[in-house]
Parts: C-alpha cells; structure tokens; sequence
C-alpha cells in the first residue's frame, strides 16, 4: 500500500515539474507597442499684424547760426576795401542822439564807440570783424572795454562806395530806423600813415622811460583816421585828428590783459589822453604832450 502511495507522489512530482518546463518555453505576453502618434503638424503662432512704420519726418533745412567773425570765411581780398572809420548822428530815445564811430582795423580788430551827447562817458565795444564770402563785413562784438558780453553782437554791414549799412542787426539794440555810417576822409594825414614803434617818452623833468622791447609798444596810423596801438600785453582801437601839426586821439579802448610789473602800459595810456601836437623829422615821430608834459619819441617801422 506504501508504496503504491509512493509511486502516485512521484507520478504526481514528475507532472508538475514538466507543467512548470512548458510554462516556461512560452513566451511572456507583453503590450502590444502603440506606435506614438504622429505628432501634430506645428501651426503657426499667430502673429501681429504689421504695423505701419511712421513716415520719416521731412528733413528740415539746417537752420543758420548767427556767423561771427571768426566763423566767416574770410574774404582777404575785399577786406581793405571796408577797413576805415566810419561815423553817424543817430537819433536816440533817451537822450539828445547818438554820435556812432565805428572802426575797422587792417588787422581785424574793432571797436564801436557810441557817445549818448548827454555828458556820460561813451560806451566802447570792441571786437573783430572779417568779410566773408558774400562779401559782406561781419563784425563781432566781444563786449565793452571792462567787461565780456554772455553772448557776442553780431552785424553784418555791407558796403557801397563810402557808405557803411547794416543788412543784418538786433534792431532792440540799435534802433529801427537802420545802422548807416559814413567812411572818413582825412587831411594832412599823409606823413603820419603807417606803422611806428616807441623808442623812447623824454619828460620835461629830464626823466624818461625807454621799453625794453620797442616792438611791444606801436602805433598804426590809418589813412581814414583809424589808429591801432600795441601797448605791451594789450592792443586798443581809436581814431585820431590832425590839421598837419595839432594832434588829437579818440577815447583809446584797450584789452585788459594783465601785464609785467615793469611794464610801461599804463604810463603810455596816461600819455595817450594829452597828445597835443607832432612833428616828423628824419623819419623819427615826436609826439608832444599837453601842458609841456614831455615828448614821445617814435620810429618808423619797415
């Protein structure tokens, strides 16, 4: 009996081993793959409509800035027509009138004295001037003799025969009625034209003052009456009268540069107001002075 127990079990053993084998050998189901699905077609993004671009603005012509005389191209050839002095009577509102006297130099500097007639000092503007192009003179005012101007006067004047107008002016400044001058003649003038320098100022004290450098100290005379004077460190604008002998100078208006404590500057500005009367003798110029001061020795330059 046992062993037919025996033989059963194993029967039974030998069974369930050979399941198991071909349970084995059979392949394990898996997912069936799902082929991904075809990615969508990639729609645009919807994108703002084109804007217009705003039209360039029209270019607007390059607006002219006042041309001083330094800005102006200079027109060297026209220029000794215009140099000269040149004077007005004007009408003025606060005052009895204007006495205008207006000088251009050679050497393109100039000064404006303007003379109220009320007894007040004249006002002395100066500056420099050139002819541009146009062949227009255009002066530039820097300010008065003790003081700049924040911004430069411009006037640009032109020209016919003897006869000085501004074109171009700040009508608040000088009046609506327009800048007319007249160019000066003047007579007996002849010997004194030309370029001169200091040598030596003789008193009748017997003292004297003798420049170091002669050609710091010189004088030019104009043959329409102007005079430019070098005097050391500054130069100053005027004009000057003489019948032949006697001998007179405009209200001279000097820079204000600050000169060497051995300077004769301000000895010679002094000397300047009481000129009287000269005399030329082998090419020397003998300046005297008023009240038998002294004499200014001056020789001619080449």
């Amino acid at each position: 009996m046992s062993q037919m127990y025996g033989f059963t079990f194993t029967l039974l053993l030998c069974f369930m081993l050979t399941l198991g084998a071909c349970g084995r050998g059979q392949p394990t189901p898996t997912a069936t793959p799902v082929a991904p699905a075809a990615e969508a077609e990639a729609t645009p993004e919807p994108t703002a409509a084109p804007v217009d671009e705003p039209a360039p603005e029209p270019t607007q012509p390059p607006q002219e800035e006042p041309t001083t005389a330094s800005a102006a191209e200079a027109n060297t050839e026209a220029a000794p027509d215009f140099a000269g002095v040149y004077t007005a009577e004007l009408p003025a509102a606060s005052s009895p009138g204007r006495a205008i006297t207006l000088t251009l130099a050679v050497d393109g500097g100039v000064s404006l004295v303007t003379d109220y007639l009320n007894e007040e000092p004249p006002i002395v503007e100066v500056g420099e001037w050139v002819v541009n192009e146009k062949g227009v003179a255009v002066v530039t005012l820097m300010g008065q003799t003790d003081r700049a101007y924040d911004a430069p006067v411009v006037i640009a004047f032109a020209l016919d025969g003897a006869v000085l107008s501004a074109v171009e002016y700040d009508q608040s400044l000088y009046g609506a009625e327009g800048l007319t001058l007249q160019k000066e003649t003047a007579q007996g003038m002849d010997t004194l034209v030309g370029s001169w320098r200091l040598v030596r100022i003789a008193y009748s004290d017997d003292s004297e003052a003798i420049p170091d450098d002669p050609g710091r100290y010189t004088f030019e005379f104009m043959a329409d009456g102007g005079l430019a004077i070098r005097n050391d460190c500054n130069r100053g604008m005027g004009t000057y009268k003489t019948d032949g002998v006697s001998l007179t100078f405009s209200p001279i208006a000097f820079t204000r540069m600050a000169c060497p404590p051995d300077s004769l500057f301000n000895e010679v500005a002094r000397n300047l107001e009481i000129v009287a009367s000269y005399q030329i003798e082998d090419g020397m110029l003998f300046i005297a002075l008023a009240m038998d001061v002294g004499i200014m020795e001056l020789e001619r330059m080449e």
